[in-house]
């Protein structure tokens, strides 16, 4: 099978993105054997993923996470001309050409819009989009979330009249503006290699030192949206009233975030904080070294959004710490891993009181992320992702 993998958000080697590509390339060209071009990013550079097997094809000019302002909306000539810049890309980069199937991981609202004006030229091949952020992340400045929802919902109804059309997400919901779409529940997939050390991670962290303090893992960006700031003040809080509480805390930020980790752990001895540019396979051995993970994030944010860390610390066994009203997160865990996590009031007195917690408190927790982490990693499956999705 030819598969055109479209993923504008992909701009280096670092984050989810990267991540995911380098997971379906060992799947979908090593192990399946079809023949992969990846349109991603047009300042990518194909030396930072020497391991792909599949056609790195640099393409395109605007990211997929540039998030709309009104005037990109509300003015027909400029939204006419983002669209086209985009489709433009697309068919530069010729990946569309012979393609058997098109795979979106992630859907951004102007390429879907954009994909869909190439829409005749996909009649009857298979369109897979995972719908994962809402309408109403790409509107932090004020744009209304209904005038995004329409980006979606134009580019959506358009490919389902060309394309055999599948569209999928975590939570099993996505709003449009004046309706929401019933989905198929997917988690971004594990390849077969991964998913064996996953596997091996989490057999191997249920016989580690439990004489230790529990330690509460922090990973990915330090951006507000993850509850970064509250952290790093609950941390300055507890320092100051002196002591040394419970838990240890362990930051793990990518490469370019030293000042951060130098500042947190000059602050307090009992954190651990690095900033380095990591594997995957390094990422989840970190993961697997902890005993519960922070998925405490803005309720403004995470309202109706899933987060990649949380079924991933799951399939470790790793018990989540999670905020109220983050209801994507917490509808997700209640469905498929009850018991494991504990909830509370996003605030610092929540952190702070996390922090002082003994290692008994996390037991009930602990236990059923123990017991859940063998159906977390078979919702993670890549053989089960490719054949729900029609790519195998």
């Amino acid at each position: 099978m030819r598969i055109a993998y479209v993923d504008p958000g992909l701009s280096g080697p670092l984050g989810h993105n990267a991540a995911m590509v380098e997971e379906f390339d060992a799947s979908l060209v090593r192990e399946y054997g079809h023949v992969v071009s990846y349109a991603v990013g047009a300042s990518v550079d194909a030396r930072d993923f020497p391991h792909l097997s599949g056609r790195l094809v640099p393409a395109f000019r605007i990211d997929g996470y540039a998030r709309p302002g009104p005037s990109d909306l509300h003015d027909p000539t400029r939204l006419s001309r983002i669209i086209e810049t985009i489709a433009t890309d697309l068919q530069s980069s010729a990946v569309l050409d012979d393609c058997d199937a098109v795979l979106m991981p992630t859907a951004y609202p102007f390429h879907v819009r954009a994909l869909a004006l190439l829409a005749p030229r996909l009649r009857g091949r298979r369109v897979v989009i995972g719908l994962l952020l809402p309408a109403r992340y790409w509107t932090p400045g004020g744009t209304p979330a209904a005038d995004v929802a329409d980006l979606f919902g134009v580019g959506l109804h358009l490919l389902g009249k060309e394309a055999e059309l599948f569209l999928y997400n975590e939570t099993g919901t996505f709003e449009l503006r004046d309706s929401v779409l019933s989905l198929p529940r997917l988690l971004p997939p594990f390849g077969t290699t991964s998913a064996k050390r996953v596997r091996e991670l989490a057999a191997r962290s249920l016989t580690g030192d439990r004489t230790q303090a529990p330690s509460l893992g922090f990973f990915g960006s330090p951006f507000g949206s993850k509850g970064f700031g509250m952290l790093a003040s609950a941390v300055e809080r507890v320092a100051q009233a002196g002591g040394e509480p419970r838990t240890r805390l362990v930051v793990r930020l990518p490469q370019g975030h030293e000042a951060i980790c130098k500042r947190l752990q000059e602050m307090a001895p009992w954190v651990d904080a690095r900033s380095e540019r990591t594997s995957n396979e390094a990422y989840l051995a970190e993961m697997a070294a902890v005993d519960a993970v922070w998925a405490f994030y803005d309720p403004a944010e995470y309202g109706d959004k899933m987060s990649g860390i949380v079924p991933e610390a799951l399939s470790l066994s790793k018990p989540l710490l999670i905020a109220d009203g983050c209801r994507g997160i917490e509808d997700f865990l209640e469905w498929q891993a009850p018991g494991s996590f504990m909830c509370g009031a996003y605030d610092e007195r929540t952190v702070v009181d996390v922090l002082s917690l003994p290692a008994p408190a996390w037991s009930r927790a602990s236990s059923c992320a123990r017991e859940h982490a063998p159906l977390i990693a078979q919702l993670k499956s890549m053989p089960r992702y490719l054949a729900v999705c029609g790519l195998i």
